[in-house]
Parts: C-alpha cells; structure tokens; sequence
C-alpha cells in the first residue's frame, strides 16, 4: 500500500461503486461502498446461528467464545442474556430484546472469528472471500471473521486502525465509519484510542453501508464507527498481509526441521564455549546449519510446502478453520462443493485436503481418488471399499461429506 496517499484525491471518491467493475480500482487504495451482487448475503440467519451457538455454549458454563461487551463504553462481563435463545426468532428480534434489557445504556458486542460457531456462517465468509479472491488474489495472510453489533453511537474503543483490510456486511441498521489513512494518524498521535470525533472530522473520509451493500477499507486506515443510537449488526471479513511467502516457508522449514529425527536425536546437548570466533562454534550449532541445508533440498520439505499450501486453499484462505468434528460425531456437509485438494507425496501417500483440513493415507490408489471424488461430489459415503473408511472419516469430520 502506497501510504503517501493523500486525502485531497480520497475525498473525490463518493457513491456507491459497482462490486464487480470497481473493486480493482480501489483495492488498497481508497475506503468504498458498492452495491453487494449477492441479495442472499442480506440474509439474517447466519449471524442468528452463531450468536445462537454462543449463547449455548455460555448457559453451558463455557467462557473461551472470543466474544466481548462494552456497556456504557466500559468492558464487561459476559452473560448468556446479552445472546440468543430460540425463542428470539430473528435477529432483529433478539436485538431489540437485549435493547431492551440494557435500555438505556448502551452497548457493543464483538466476536471474533465468528465463522467458528455457525457452518452457514462459514459458508457465507469463505463464498465472500472466494469473491475476493477471484478478482484480486488471496491474500498472503489470509482472511478471518468479526461480528460487531449493538446500540452504541461510536465504537467504544474509540479510533483504531488494524494491520488487515475490512469489507464488512451490514445485516441490521446502517454502518458509518469515518476514516483516515496511515499517515494522517502519524502526523495525530493524539487520535489513537480517542473518541473524540470533532476535531479530525475535516479531514476524515465518511462511509455508509445499508443491507444489501458492502463497505470496505484499505489496511492500516485509521476508523471509528458513528451511528445514530440504533440496533445495528454486521459481520465482516479481515483482509490479512502478514505472513509473507518468505515467512510462510521458513516456518515450514522451522516445523519439518523440528519434527525430522533422522539427524542427530540427542535431547542433551552441551557446548564447548571455545573461543568465541567464528571459527570456534560449537559442533552442535554447525552440524544443525548443515542440517538445515540439507533439509531445504529434502523431499519432506517439498511435501511440509505442500500440504501447508494445499491447507490454506481448500480453508479459501482463512487462517483459522472451524475445528473437525470428534470421531464418531456426524455433522452436516458444509457445502455443496468443497474446496477439496489430493496430492501424491514423496512418501507415496496420499495428502487429503479439505476445509483446511489435511490427512495423509498410505495404499490409497490413484483409482481410489476417483472414487474419493465421486463420494464428495455426490455426497455419499460408499460402503465398499473397506481400506477408503479412514478417508470418509476424515472428509466427514472436516463437513466435505
């Protein structure tokens, strides 16, 4: 991203651009609203199922949800009321119950990673991401989830900036954010944290979102959220740049290293402290770097690059996926095509990929695969043959069956 950009040709940019011509044009450039192609994206039930499952798992003495309030502007303590029940019958009806049973305090409620808790949210997101994907190319860091939604007239945290990008879906209510681009919060230190609008609203670019459009800023754009004191709920998508490929395969090379024990298998090493020059380092240090060497041009390191790879496709890019279902526990199939990936490693097994997923199966035929494919594409489970039963096991617990 180009941070000298300045605000003078940002605050030309007005109206609502059209999703499929437009978004290259400002991609990592400028802060935009379009029109969302997709009227099914309006749909209210996916975020009511995940702030349903929330709900559960708190009445069930659960607290690790990545959920958080702020009433009045100050965090608080989390309560199963403050989420659905089934007797909120629409998402609207559920904001206006807690509305009315903090009323007339304000609040915020923020969950993070909220794809986590609802398959048709996970669906939603990854779709919306593949949309991304599709026309500006995946993200070297990947994508998550956040859900915001409340009865607040400013983001409670005041001005923030994020290192990710964020293209957000207004479900209920309209989203406004004022914004301001990287360096505009340099040269304003003051700003950070501050909620106090007034004295850089000038300078700021203003963005509204209704339902049925979508609202997108560059990363690290300085924002605060605005609003007019009524129930609103949105979920958005972060847009993740870290993670750079030279980082994605050190750390590859870092987790085969660590778990290869067909080099040295001492667990006690000693040194001897030498002299302290080059020439002096420990036996132990230089026979790892040669270690590292050699791993680099390994087959294993070649197949650790894969199936890292091949994880991070089938998951559409999100850096974390719903986890797999425990053996024996049958879920729904999560859509009805899978990002599903299978490659031949240099061990002769088969990488299994799904949903961010992966699982590597010895014997497994190349006939095999088709019927892998077959199982998927039509969402059966064959009986026969016995040896593949691991593999359906597998798809089943990552919902690609």
């Amino acid at each position: 991203m180009n941070r000298s950009d300045t605000l003078a040709p940002q605050k030309m940019q007005q109206g609502t651009l059209a999703w499929n011509t437009d978004l290259a044009a400002v991609w990592e450039r400028l802060p935009a609203t379009f029109q969302d192609p997709n009227p099914a994206r309006k749909n209210t039930d996916v975020l009511l199922d995940a702030l349903t499952e929330i709900g559960h798992r708190l009445r069930q003495g659960k607290e690790d949800v990545g959920a958080k309030i702020w009433i009045e502007g100050e965090a608080g303590t989390l309560e199963a009321s403050y989420f659905p029940t089934t007797d909120d019958t629409s998402l609207q009806a559920y904001l206006d119950r807690v509305n009315e049973l903090l009323w007339p305090k304000e609040f915020t409620i923020l969950v993070a990673d909220a794809h986590l808790y609802s398959p048709a949210l996970w669906c939603e997101a990854k779709a919306l991401a593949q949309e991304l994907t599709d026309k500006v190319g995946m993200p070297t860091g990947g994508f998550d989830s956040c859900v915001f939604l409340g009865r607040y007239s400013k983001t409670p945290f005041g001005i923030h900036r994020g290192q990710m990008s964020v293209l957000t879906v207004p479900l209920v209510g309209r989203k406004a954010f004022w914004l301001w681009p990287y360096q505009y919060g340099l040269d304003h230190p003051e700003m950070q944290d501050s909620l106090e609008i007034d004295p850089y609203r000038k300078d700021a670019l203003y963005r509204v979102a209704e339902p049925g459009e979508l609202l997108y800023w560059p990363a690290d754009y300085w924002h605060i959220a605005e609003a007019d004191n009524q129930p609103t709920a949105a979920w958005n998508i972060g847009i993740w740049w870290d993670n750079t490929p030279r980082e994605r395969t050190l750390q590859s090379l870092a987790d085969t290293f660590m778990g290869f024990d067909a080099f040295e298998g001492k667990k006690h090493h000693t040194f001897r402290t030498g002299t302290g020059t080059a020439a002096s380092l420990p036996k132990g240090i230089t026979t790892a770097k040669a270690e590292i060497a050699a791993l680099a041009e390994d087959p294993l390191f070649q197949d650790s690059l894969l199936i890292n790879w091949l994880k991070f496709l089938s998951a559409s890019g999100f850096r974390t996926p719903p986890p797999l279902l425990p053996v024996g526990q049958v879920g729904a199939k999560l859509d009805g095509t899978p990002m599903l990936f299978m490659e031949r490693l240099s061990t002769g097994g088969l990488c299994v990929c799904a949903n961010g997923h992966a699982a590597v199966f010895e014997d497994v035929s190349d006939d095999d695969r088709g019927r892998i494919l077959e199982a998927v594409s039509t969402n059966t489970r064959p009986t026969a043959p016995h040896h593949l039963g691991p593999v359906f096991e597998f798809l089943a617990a990552a919902g690609a069956i």
